[in-house]
Parts: structure tokens; C-alpha cells; sequence
């Protein structure tokens, strides 16, 4: 029987600053490419001179660039948070499972700023970031830390206060 999603949070790459200094290298590309062709070859054919062809540094910048920009345009961080587990999907190869008799402690955290993407942290052990400063910082049994990325804490809060409740009373 399936379980019922209790929440869910889908997140990409979407800093402007961040595009900024990824796409910068190939605004340069480009235009140093346009100079090159609007300058005059004293070619009188009208054919284009083989002195334009972009030299082989250029095309390693634009090769790199874009399949840097590829990944961080499909790249993206799931989480979704059950009855029975936490799960984290992040880049192509990642997937976290935590379930919640593992978990010793979980709270909603602003932890400032730890970077992007998967990150050890002296602090929070294990991050799982995209963007912001708000995370599920959680513990397990076995001492590891983890901090899985929000960019919906009010509603994280109220799930993981739900998850934690006493379902003992007597």
C-alpha cells in the first residue's frame, strides 16, 4: 500500500546572479567572435577569411559553458517527506532515504549560507542544497547529520511537528 506524500518540493538553479556569472564566459565568446568578423580582412572576394574561425581556447570556453549552463537548467533537488521516510533526489545519482525511526532529531533551521548543491558541513554534517538559507536539519541514530534545502519552511515545519508527535501517550 502506498504511502500518503505528506509534503513535496521541487527545486532548481533560478539565482539571476548565478545565470549572470555562467553565461558571462559566453557573452564574451560571442563577442569577441562578432569583432572578429566585423573587423576588415582587406579580403577584397568577399569571402570570409579562415582568420575568423574561432581559435581553439574559444571553443573550449563555449563547449564547457554550455554544458555547464545544460546541467544546472535540468538539475534540480526533490524532497518528499511521508509517513515512513524522508527522501532526497539531488542531481542525477543522488537518492537519500531517512526513515523516521532513524531519526533521533528534525527541525526547521535558518542556517545562513552553506553553498549550492551536495556540500559536507563541519556543522550540519551532509547538505543538500539548491538555493536559500532555511533546511530540515536532522540527526540520526548513528550520529550523522544531515540538512536537506526549503524554500517552504512554515509548511515543512508543520509536517515534520506532525511526524515528531508523541503517538504514545499512555
Amino acid at each position: 500500500m502506498a504511502t500518503k506524500i505528506l509534503f513535496q518540493e521541487k527545486q532548481k538553479f533560478t539565482q539571476w546572479w548565478l545565470w549572470l556569472l555562467l553565461l558571462w564566459p559566453l557573452a564574451y565568446v560571442l563577442y569577441a567572435q562578432f569583432a572578429a568578423i566585423s573587423q576588415p580582412t582587406g579580403n577584397t572576394s568577399g569571402n570570409l577569411s579562415l582568420s575568423i574561425i574561432m581559435p581553439s581556447e574559444y571553443w573550449i570556453i563555449l563547449v564547457v559553458t554550455l554544458v555547464i549552463a545544460f546541467l544546472f537548467l535540468v538539475v534540480r533537488m526533490e524532497t518528499t517527506i511521508d509517513s515512513e521516510k524522508i527522501m532526497v533526489k539531488h542531481l542525477f545519482l543522488v537518492k537519500k532515504e531517512f526513515r523516521w525511526e532513524e531519526i533521533t532529531t528534525a527541525e526547521i533551521i535558518n542556517y545562513g549560507f552553506v553553498g549550492y548543491g551536495i556540500r559536507i558541513s563541519l556543522k550540519h554534517g551532509t547538505v543538500y542544497n539548491v538555493k536559500g538559507k532555511h533546511g530540515l536539519f536532522i540527526t540520526l541514530q548513528d550520529g550523522r547529520k544531515r540538512l536537506i534545502g526549503t524554500q517552504r519552511p512554515e509548511e515543512l515545519r508543520s509536517v515534520v511537528k506532525e511526524m515528531r508527535r508523541p503517538t504514545d501517550l499512555g
